[in-house]
């Protein structure tokens, strides 16, 4: 029957070797969060960008269509409207002369 005991220099390497493995799957994980982080931001930077350039054409939009935002909810109505479609404000009609 073989020996099944181990000496403390076989024990040590054992320990060794499971906190060098420990050490390297941290890192892949770290590895991994950081780079999940990188392609969030990169994500939410374009997002950020294409949401600014949509906010802009729907104010020119609504410019060149002569409509009336809320003063309260911010939204659209359109030029015969008196009243808010939305909330029910009543609308000052400034419209834009440019």
């Amino acid at each position: 029957m073989p020996d099944r005991t181990i000496t403390a220099e076989q024990s040590q390497q054992l320990e060794n070797t499971v906190h060098h493995l420990e050490r390297e799957l941290n890192n892949l994980y770290l590895q991994a969060g950081k780079s999940m982080l990188e392609a969030a931001e990169q994500t939410a930077k374009k997002a950020n960008t294409l949401t600014e350039k949509m906010i802009a054409a729907k104010k020119l939009l609504n410019r060149v269509q002569n409509q009336t935002r809320c003063p309260v909810c911010q939204s659209f109505n359109p030029p015969i409207n008196r009243y808010c479609g939305c909330c029910g404000t009543e609308l000052l009609k400034e419209r834009n002369t440019q």
